[in-house]
């Protein structure tokens, strides 16, 4: 069917949903997309980039399109299927922009409407896609980009800042690769966020990292870059950016366009640490979310930046705000009336400031405590060093016989550096493993080897931890801490500074399931005590197979 007289298809709909549903406020576009396609012949790469596009219509549509569609003529859609779909090329014949406008499948009071706008642009072809939802009594679903920028990617080979996307997360595992990160990262024509995953810092595998970067990256595609930064590569840049506007120890940190190590504010660039996103209600894959949703949010803010006028986006609501009505309370005369509600206004105001200041000077004692221990570690291991025995212990305290001595024996060697919480202790005591000497030994190397590491980096710390566990018959890995921490309830849980922790990590040694001999220490690092806290050892917790 051709196009009708009266004005292209996004004017008619503009004119006539107010008409038909009546006046309604607009929504917002969900996110907009800009990607870039290189091409040496632009007239034959925007014939096929366009017709990509008209394949995608036409299999959303689930019917054929007219033939006009096809030769690059405006057509529209109406009736069965979508709601609406049509297109129309631009008068400069330079641009042809496309609209699809469909229900949702899952809820039919929502409406997903898709634009696209292909154009030249200079050696490439620049294809502008936005994705809006009106939805009525409920929030949209979890949101990613519109499956027709990934179908395109996945045609052609496209751009976005002028770096190719790629067919998966970018992987930063060599300081080489982190001086390219830091250098689109400084790029002041980059539009776009580079969303930075951390895998464990004693690990460059992106399996450690707790979100999915493979996940991130398909669900922004051309939104962010997506960059996997590994233990070894996280170093390099904290080296180039400084420790507060890196990303390391399973953190994600968005860095907005206009970074610049020199002037940059750390809180102008969120991060989230790996604490922070265990505890997210909801778990990791929640946070994913909200990390996806902020990403897609931020391009259209940024839709301003971009040459191309903005698309005439028409989406309604699909019903009316509720009409308001004030009806004033009755209200009894007399000064005595008002009187003791103010006496009592003020008593309360006193109160509040009295507590406000209360609570701000428990507040601070505690800061200057926290300050002062921290203070204090730093001099120890200052010395430490100076003495030349930072991870150096070459005999060792002696260990007992028993793990019943367990708690008074930390108590006189570990303090300050390795905590046991009470649940290990207990734990520890019951125990019939019998190789008792391996459990007092890993905990040393805790001391010895992981904190100075933890405290300091680098990779000859990393490498003297490591070797220090091998000759143990150790390994350091990831728990079941993360997604699959709650099929065991608490297991992988402590209580400690007031709120639940995860035992992230464990030494590993034998696995025969006899608790005589399978050993295992679970820990996690509290990051504001500057030690490690280690909750359960010296037996395997609940697994899958247990």
């Amino acid at each position: 069917m051709a196009a009708r007289e009266g004005g292209s298809l996004t004017e008619q709909l503009a004119s006539g949903l107010p008409r038909m549903r009546g006046a309604r406020r607009p929504v917002p576009p969900a996110c907009r997309i800009t990607i870039r396609i290189p091409a040496d012949d632009l007239d034959g790469a925007f014939g096929e980039v366009r017709d990509e596009v008209l394949r995608w219509m036409q299999d959303r549509a689930g019917r054929r399109l007219p033939a006009e569609a096809w030769r690059g003529e405006g057509f529209e859609l109406a009736g069965a299927g979508p709601l609406r779909a049509g297109a129309a090329p631009a008068r400069d014949a330079g641009r042809w922009t496309a609209r699809l406008d469909e229900a949702d499948g899952d809820a039919p009071d929502r409406l997903w409407a898709t634009e696209a706008e292909i154009a030249r642009d200079g050696a490439a072809i620049s294809v502008h896609v936005r994705l809006g939802c009106a939805a009525r009594g409920e929030s949209p679903p979890a949101l990613s980009v519109p499956g027709l920028v990934r179908r395109i990617a996945d045609r052609f080979d496209v751009a976005v800042d002028g770096r190719p996307v790629g067919a998966g997360p970018w992987l930063v595992d060599t300081p080489e690769r982190a001086e390219t990160l830091l250098a689109l990262l400084r790029d002041p024509e980059r539009e776009r966020d580079v969303l930075t995953i951390a895998t464990h810092d004693l690990d460059d595998d992106p399996s450690t990292a707790l979100v999915s970067p493979r996940s991130v990256f398909e669900r922004t595609l051309g939104a962010a870059h997506v960059a996997i930064v590994t233990a070894t590569a996280a170093f390099a840049l904290t080296d180039r950016v400084g420790k507060e506007l890196s990303v390391f120890r399973q953190a994600v940190r968005t860095y907005k366009p206009g970074f610049d190590p020199w002037r940059a504010e750390p809180r102008d660039h969120p991060l989230a640490v790996g604490t922070r996103i265990s505890a997210w209600a909801g778990g990791p894959e929640a946070f994913e979310d909200f990390l996806v949703a902020t990403c897609l949010r931020a391009t259209v803010g940024a839709a301003n930046r971009e040459e191309h006028p903005p698309f005439p986006f028409v989406a309604r609501r699909t019903a009316p705000e509720p009409p308001r009505t004030l009806v004033p309370p009755a209200t009894p005369s007399g000064d005595e009336w008002l009187d003791a509600p103010r006496r009592e206004n003020e008593e309360l105001r006193i109160e509040n400031l009295r507590l406000a200041e209360a609570l701000g000077k428990e507040r601070n004692a505690a800061g200057a405590a926290r300050k002062e221990i921290k203070s204090l570690k730093d001099r120890v291991a200052h010395l430490e060093r100076l003495q030349g025995n930072a991870g150096a212990h070459p005999d060792g305290p002696t260990v007992p016989d028993s793990l019943k001595q367990l708690e008074q024996w930390s108590k006189e060697h570990l303090d300050g550096k390795v905590r046991l919480h009470p649940r290990a202790i207990g734990a520890a005591k019951k125990s019939k493993f019998e190789d008792v000497a391996l459990a007092y030994r890993a905990l040393l190397i805790l001391r010895d080897r992981y904190v100075p590491m933890r405290l300091e980096g680098g990779p000859d710390r990393r490498a003297a931890y490591r070797e220090a566990l091998a000759r143990e018959g150790l390994k350091d890995e990831p728990t079941f801490a993360g997604t699959r921490a709650g099929e065991h309830g608490d297991a992988y849980n402590v209580e400690h500074g007031g709120r639940n922790r995860q035992l992230e990590r464990h030494l590993k040694g034998s696995n025969a399931r006899d608790e005589r001999r399978g050993f295992r220490l679970y820990f996690f690092w509290d990051d504001s005590d500057r030690e490690v806290v280690v909750g359960w050892l010296p037996n395997h917790l609940p697994t899958r197979i247990s």
